[in-house]
């Protein structure tokens, strides 16, 4: 028997979940579950909710929402004994991809089943520390990944979307992220990595917990996610033509291949730029450069379906 929450967030995604989670309610009740529905209101609601879980003692916390929600919850539940799990509601819906859930109309059903099945599995998780010596320096957990430059400040214009913009889901957040992204510049950084030190001239940097970048591109293949380690990309050039020629290859082929890209892994980098650089985790805005990225090994709990690909873990699944 599992005892647990669902965390659901109404705004995430474009139609109306609620019929669907109560289905799911019921079918987790019926294979033994002692678990409740919750619903957020306002921002932070997601994050609240998980840490009453955990205080509760409960086992698992199951977000219905995007992947903005699910890094709610998952900064309330880093340390605990609480096992994060997804109900993929969002527009993108990133770890649902990574662990290869099914997104269809019926997607929330088929992942109840997937949750009732999964293993828990203390996985690794980054964190960034935005405003570095400042009264506005602050930290926050990442799932995914956490970039700096180009599409943090696609972020930083985007979000947040108001309900009549979610409706057109991938198409809308891709028009809008391209009329931002038009304008857009690089800049000189300077980049710490275990010590290393070089400058570069670039757009975009991204620190990656996993190997899928965006929902699509396989970024960091080689990424584990209880490995301790996190995988960095810096994206050389400045200007948005070059963006495009980087992510025009990532979409024939899947995955960034070119030799401008300056790929590593580490446990500790901090970025300075001559210019200030959004700065995003899991695609929430968090604030700007410099920044400090760290790892904190298998510091989470969650909750991975039997679908999920077994090169994401260097142990046994």
């Amino acid at each position: 028997m599992r005892r647990g929450v669902i965390i659901h967030n109404p705004t995430s995604g474009s139609r109306n979940m609620q019929p669907d989670l109560i289905e799911v309610r019921r079918y987790l009740v019926d294979r033994g579950w002692s678990i409740e529905l919750e619903q957020t209101r306002a921002p932070g609601d997601a994050g609240r909710l998980a840490r009453a879980a955990a205080e509760a003692g409960l086992d698992a916390a199951l977000i219905a929402g995007g992947d903005g929600t699910l890094n709610e919850a998952v900064n309330a539940l880093v340390g605990t004994q609480t096992a994060v799990g997804l109900l993929p509601c969002g527009t993108a819906n990133v770890w649902a991809r990574q662990l290869r859930m099914p997104l269809t109309h019926r997607a929330l059903i088929a992942a109840a089943r997937l949750m009732a099945e999964a293993q828990v599995r203390s996985i690794d998780v980054g964190r960034a520390t935005v405003g570095l010596g400042t009264v506005h320096e602050c930290s926050r957990y990442f799932l995914l990944w956490s970039g700096l430059g180009l599409d943090a400040h696609i972020t930083h214009s985007v979000e947040p979307r108001p309900a009549s913009f979610k409706r057109w889901g991938v198409i809308g957040y891709s028009l809008a992220a391209l009329r931002a992204a038009l304008a857009y510049r690089g800049a000189r950084i300077e980049i710490e990595i275990d010590g290393r030190c070089s400058t570069e001239r670039a757009m975009l940097a991204v620190v990656s917990n996993t190997e899928l970048y965006a929902g699509y591109f396989h970024l960091t293949p080689q990424a584990r996610l209880d490995d301790g380690w996190l995988d960095v990309s810096v994206f050389r050039g400045e200007r948005f033509v070059t963006a495009i020629g980087y992510f025009l290859r990532a979409l024939l082929h899947r995955y960034v291949h070119d030799s401008r890209v300056m790929t590593t892994r580490a446990r500790y980098v901090r970025i300075s730029t001559s210019t200030r650089f959004d700065v995003h985790v899991d695609a929430e805005p968090i604030g700007t450069s410099p920044a400090e990225f760290t790892v904190e090994p298998r510091a989470l709990q969650a909750l991975i379906p039997p679908c999920a690909p077994k090169s994401l873990f260097e142990g046994r699944i």
